[in-house]
């Protein structure tokens, strides 16, 4: 098992794209642990309001790998993740303008982040595992380990006593989307990556 892990950790490409794609999950994370903060304590609705407010988020959840798998018959993976993770920064910095009333400043902003960011999951977490020959079990449970790990470290930092979390929120979002396109960026300058996701017809 140890020899498994050593292998994984000689090769740059699965590495990289690991920890880049762990970090995109960062604002998710932390909506689902201070939503209900936000919405009922801060915003002062009721938990059957919640409810609405959160499972319409987690219908973003749902469409998004379905609209990935019509628009890749058309358009190159690459681009499309790129343009995925550009839409994760744009929704977060949304969050960042006090002049949206609430809920909308959260509601329609994080809507289009979980799209973006459910949309980029299959093909990343694909192209991620792509990256190794051999040990996928092993790979797979370090993607998840990656997710997990930054996951908990973006519900800490929301649950702590934040004046405005809406705001610190965005901020999550618009961090932890810029390291991800700077990096994504950078990994395609200086790696072949493998792709298995191709154009359909």
């Amino acid at each position: 098992m140890a020899g498994s892990y050593l292998r994984l950790f000689r090769n740059p490409p699965y590495i990289l794209l690991a920890v880049t794609f762990a970090v995109t999950g960062v604002p998710l994370f932390a909506f689902i642990a201070g939503s209900s903060d936000i919405y009922i304590t801060r915003l002062g609705y009721n938990e059957q309001q919640f409810g609405y407010f959160f499972g319409l988020n987690a219908a973003a959840f749902l469409v998004a790998p379905i609209v990935f798998t019509r628009v890749i018959r058309r358009f190159p993976l690459i681009p499309l993740l790129t343009l995925a993770f550009a839409g994760m920064l744009g929704a977060a910095g949304l969050m960042l303008c006090p002049w949206i009333p609430a809920p909308w400043r959260i509601a329609v902003p994080m809507w289009l982040l979980t799209f973006s960011f459910s949309f980029s999951r299959p093909p990343s977490n694909n192209l991620i595992l792509e990256q190794v020959d051999s040990d996928i079990g092993a790979a797979s449970s370090f993607m998840v380990f990656g997710y997990f790990i930054t996951g908990a470290f973006a519900m800490w930092v929301i649950s702590l006593q934040w004046e405005d979390k809406i705001t610190v929120l965005g901020w999550l979002g618009v961090f932890a989307s810029g390291i991800t396109i700077l990096a994504w960026l950078l990994i395609n300058r200086f790696f072949v990556l493998r792709q298995s996701v191709r154009q359909g017809g």
